[in-house]
């Protein structure tokens, strides 16, 4: 096997393995998206919440705060700063959708029950939303 093939290869196991291990990661990154954007929600939804994740599935996170910028540049700055200060690798299975509380609702209603909200290192909480009124309970 050439090399450059052996670490493509090894670039797509450690993508897979996080993707795997994505519950694990998720705290850390919600943790600095609350750094970043204090006060902000931090979701995880998908096929990763309803566990049919399939070999190139992506972990959708979406952040949901007023203090995410308009411009689509401001908002990859945010991306990789949450990305280096959770210490992500340049390759990784997370897809990240940040939105104001105006552009939530889509996210919210497509996630419908597959959506877990993360409170950083303090765990992870089944969570449900209609508009701007947050149910959640312990999952």
């Amino acid at each position: 096997m050439k090399s450059g093939t052996r670490m493509v290869m090894g670039l797509a196991r450690r993508r897979a393995g996080l993707a795997r291990g994505w519950r694990e990661v998720a705290p850390d990154l919600a943790d600095e998206f609350h750094r970043i954007l204090p006060g902000s929600r931090v979701y995880a939804f998908g096929s990763a919440v309803r566990g049919d994740m399939s070999g190139g599935s992506d972990v959708d996170i979406l952040v949901v705060s007023d203090a995410v910028p308009a411009g689509a540049l401001a908002r990859a700055r945010l991306k990789v700063r949450a990305e280096e200060g959770a210490g992500l690798p340049d390759c990784h299975p997370f897809e990240f959708h940040l939105v104001t509380e105006g552009e939530a609702e889509p996210f919210l209603r497509r996630a419908g029950r597959d959506i877990l909200l993360i409170e950083g290192r303090r765990g992870l909480r089944r969570a449900r939303e209609t508009g701007r009124i947050r149910i959640a309970a312990n999952s």
